[in-house]
């Protein structure tokens, strides 16, 4: 099966782009983190397509492509994360495959037993200010492909959904060239803006959005050891009502505010949404430190990160299942922590 991936790699040409430093290095040096006694271990970024170091400024990012499909009922939505450094915006669901011209107009594959319906539709942009409307679909045409290329086509796209990230990227963009005849792209797309297009075909009534985003990150890596922490859930609320008091007993001089740093960080644990009293080595952890902040901010920024890592398909062992947030809050400035419901 992979001699075969690397058959349709070499057929469809260059599929990715450079992001970072990273991409093809075989020696990286250890990505800076807090404690390097349990948290030393980098991950190869090279080998994580949705993190990624910047080389203008250094810094470490989650980036991907989001694309959207909103049903007109606004239920279950589905959302597909491809990896910032693919070349080419193409996506498959529910029948239908998906690509983004050179031009931004999406063409739609609709595949059916023994048929290929193609349908091509113009783009919006967030940016107008103009209520958006709901432009009609620019073309639509019977594509004349033979039976037994269309069953060829249909048995390889039964088979992406079980297959890795890349195997299923690659295996659209080859349909999409070969097969398809579309035009891939030679260089990676600058999205300014977030672009959505109306679909209607015969029962079929919904919304695609698509837009890229990034968020940057202190660290990520592998624990090199177990992690002890606190065995509870601590929401917002109380994790700064502990923060408050520890700090009030440590500048009283009580003992009694060593039992709210009982964790191998020596830190008031603010937010915590598993039980587990141990983070297990080797797995994969994403860490934030905070000089100071709105708790607000930091609460949404959590929730947007958790939500971005969840959406994206990380290659077995790379997926963040934990994400550690450390804050350095000076005593003197406690006072101006906001106490805000769940």
């Amino acid at each position: 099966m992979e001699q075969a991936n690397n058959k349709n790699q070499e057929e469809t040409g260059k599929l990715y782009c450079d992001m970072g430093n990273f991409k093809g290095f075989t020696v990286q040096n250890n990505i800076d983190s807090v404690n390097k006694l349990y948290f030393g271990l980098g991950l190869r970024l090279s080998d994580t397509p949705y993190i990624y170091k910047n080389e203008e400024d250094g810094n470490i990012y989650l980036g991907a492509y989001i694309f959207k499909i909103i049903p007109e009922n606004l239920n279950n939505t589905k959302n597909i994360y491809l990896p910032a450094n693919c070349l080419n915006l193409t996506f498959y669901h529910n029948n239908m495959i998906f690509f983004i011209k050179p031009n931004n107009e999406l063409s739609l594959y609709k595949l059916k037993n023994d048929s290929i319906t193609y349908y091509n539709f113009e783009p919006q942009y967030s940016s107008k200010k103009e209520t958006p409307k709901k432009i009609k679909l620019k073309n639509k045409d019977e594509l004349k492909i033979e039976k037994n290329k269309i069953k060829e086509i249909s048995d390889k796209l039964v088979q992406i959904d079980k297959k890795s990230l890349n195997t299923t990227y690659e295996t659209l963009c080859y349909i999409l060239k070969n097969d398809l005849k579309e035009t891939l792209l030679g260089k990676s797309k600058e999205l300014n803006s977030k672009m959505f297009y109306f679909i209607k075909i015969d029962e079929l009534e919904f919304t695609c959005e698509i837009e890229k985003d990034s968020k940057e990150i202190d660290s990520v890596g592998h624990i090199l050891e177990p992690i002890n922490v606190i065995n509870e859930e601590i929401p917002f609320t109380k994790g700064i009502e502990k923060l408050i008091k520890y700090v009030e007993l440590k500048n009283a001089k009580d003992k009694s505010a060593e039992d709210y740093i009982k964790n191998d960080f020596k830190c008031p644990i603010l937010y915590k949404n598993f039980k587990e009293e141990i983070i297990p080595s080797n797995k994969a952890i994403l860490c934030e430190i905070k000089g100071g902040f709105a708790i607000k901010d930091v609460a949404k920024q959590i929730e947007k990160r958790i939500k971005f890592i969840h959406n994206c398909l990380f290659n077995e062992g790379e997926k963040p299942e934990y994400f550690i947030g450390i804050v350095n809050v000076y005593s003197k400035n406690v006072d101006k922590l906001e106490i805000f419901p769940d």
